[in-house]
């Protein structure tokens, strides 16, 4: 809990207590929402001014005017060596206090942060004197002066000019020409460790509105060990409204996004603005914990990352489908076009919600990543839907080598896996799928430029052709017959080398959610599984189910290709 949470504006406390809060944070008492760390500049005024020659240092202040702006205060911090600390402390008198906020209209772009170890901690204005603004941050940067917005401009809020270990932090960052706060790499070094912790960038200062920045709210180019966000509710960032397709774009390495609404208002239940939500080009990164209204792109360099504990496509209880328009097109939930990250995994807890997005749950094109453990269509529950308008999962282009584990994938608006063109080798395995649209698993083109299925796959003879997974034949199943405690299934599969193949088996109850239309799947339940015998036949025990249940099962090869789903035969005595 932050001091402003404690020491609410108009509580009597607060009058008593606030002259002793700001002496303690001169002597470094530690609040998790403001920088603990004594401040060495202190912003009083809200005027975008600037009444000396640039090259004052931090004991230079204050100049002539006796007022320390912020823009002499990035500029003292550039010039000093060492860490340095700029903090508000703006009275209510300023002209720039303005329905609880205290708002700086820079006519250009401030400063860039040139000298590594800056923190900005716009928190430290409640501190001084009360929580002037219970929806958020007090100190507004308002780019909305900053004109007019012509190319090579590119006027953004905050910029670090190749600077590293820099912290933004209680700032509310809106209508900037370019993005709301930007760095770059270059020949000076390479911007790294730069956090970005509970701002609002791209919203007024309630949160909810779209004042969105002219390109991305966050712009990342290069740098390592970014973090934007964080465990603490407080170090909480939203992003949203921004004009670029992306809110956030990233790239470099050991990038960290975690505990943030992006995309979504503060309340987590508005989309807000348009377009995808990451761009995201960085390696062993993570991004843990937020609510995403959609769109995560992971682009071709983007590998060994790991997507764990989203909300992706729902508001922040996984509950409820997000409300406002969304003019920006289709969204999909996440767009993998790298190698080797894990969405989900086996930990506790890791489990990802990615649905209620206007387009594809996952699009695959990289290879070797892990979808595992996480629903697709539905709640947080698993038992309600909150389906995706395409595909659960879509495996494309070249795709190689990617598994498909225990996810729930369910109420998808067409097929709940489907790969096409040349995807190959990609493991379908002990999830639960069922209520799609379309087919379970679909392998084939649904047309040129379409990522669907289309729709069963027949077998043929030797499994000789060829086509995403390989065209895999599914088993044909004889029996399935339930003797006392046991489910006794048997069964054949047309293929190359059977017995280095391996069946699983899946139960559909009946009538709910039953089998697909087409007789062929799906697989709500997985029941187990078994090896064939070199020529094909198998035959095996498993649990007990009611009678009636519709029985189905899929054949993975050696090289990783899943069938689709056999014709279903229901369960007999």
């Amino acid at each position: 809990m932050s001091m402003k949470d404690v020491f609410g504006k108009g509580t009597i406390l607060s009058f008593i207590l606030l002259p002793l809060i700001a002496v303690l944070f001169f002597l470094g008492f530690k609040s998790p929402s403001a920088q603990s760390t004594v401040p060495d500049i202190i912003v009083n005024t809200t005027a975008d001014v600037a009444d000396f020659g640039g090259a004052q240092q931090v004991v230079d202040l204050p100049g002539p005017d006796g007022f320390v702006s912020l823009r002499e205060a990035i500029t003292a911090a550039n010039n000093t060596l060492g860490p340095q600390v700029i903090a508000f402390n703006i009275p209510f008198n300023d002209v720039g206090f303005i329905g609880g906020v205290f708002v700086i209209k820079p006519l250009i772009s401030l400063p860039g942060l040139s000298d590594n170890r800056t923190t900005i901690d716009g928190a430290t204005q409640a501190a001084f004197l009360g929580d002037t603004n219970p929806f958020g941050p007090e100190i507004v940067l308002d780019g909305s002066l900053a004109r007019p917005c012509i190319s090579g401009t590119d006027w953004s809020g905050l910029n670090f000019s190749f600077s590293s270990n820099q912290t933004i932090r209680g700032l509310v960052i809106h209508s900037f020409c370019g993005a709301g706060i930007q760095w770059y790499s270059g020949n000076s070094g390479s911007p790294d460790n730069n956090n970005i912790v509970g701002c609002y960038i791209g919203t007024d200062e309630t949160g909810t509105l779209d004042r969105g920045n002219g390109l991305q709210g966050i712009a990342a180019h290069r740098g390592n060990g970014t973090i934007i966000g964080g465990k603490d509710p407080a170090d909480r960032n939203v992003i949203a409204g921004n004009d670029h397709p992306h809110q956030v774009g990233i790239s470099g390495d050991n990038t960290i996004i975690e505990g943030n609404y992006i995309g979504i208002d503060r309340t987590g239940t508005q989309r807000l603005g348009s377009g995808q939500c990451i761009g995201y080009d960085s390696t062993h990164g993570l991004i843990k914990g937020n609510v995403i209204a959609g769109g995560i792109y992971f682009e071709e360099g983007a590998n060994n990352n790991r997507v764990e504990r989203n909300f992706i496509g729902t508001d922040l209880t996984g509950t409820q489908l997000l409300g406002g328009i969304e003019p920006g097109g289709r969204m999909f939930g996440l767009n993998i076009a790298g190698s080797n990250n894990v969405i989900g995994g086996s930990a506790k807890g890791a489990r990802n919600i990615i649905s209620g997005c206007t387009d594809n749950g996952i699009v695959i094109s990289g290879s070797g990543n892990l979808i595992e453990g996480n629903f697709i269509g539905t709640d947080v529950t698993g038992k309600n839907p909150l389906p995706n308008d395409g595909l659960g999962v879509s495996i494309v282009e070249n795709a190689t080598e990617n598994v498909i584990k225990r996810n729930l994938i369910a109420f998808n608006m067409s097929d709940g896996i489907a790969v096409a063109f040349n995807a190959t080798c990609n493991t379908v395995s002990q999830n639960s799928i069922f209520s799609n649209f379309d087919l379970g698993i679909d392998l084939g083109n649904g047309g040129p430029d379409d990522y669907h299925g289309d729709g069963v796959t027949y077998n043929d003879p030797g499994d000789a052709d060829a086509g995403p997974n390989n065209l895999m034949n599914f088993p044909v199943l004889s029996s399935a017959i339930v003797l006392g405690s046991r489910l006794v299934v048997k069964g054949t599969i047309d293929t190359p080398n059977p017995s280095t193949v391996t069946i699983q088996f899946f139960a559909n109850l009946v009538p709910s959610p039953g089998g697909d239309p087409s007789g062929y799947g799906e697989g709500a339940v997985f029941l187990g599984k078994i090896r064939p015998n070199k020529q094909g036949r198998f035959s095996t025990v498993l649990p007990k189910v009611p009678l009636g249940t519709l029985i189905s099962a899929t054949a993975t090869d050696a090289q990783g290709n899943t069938s689709e789903f056999a014709a279903n035969i229901p369960a007999s005595r």
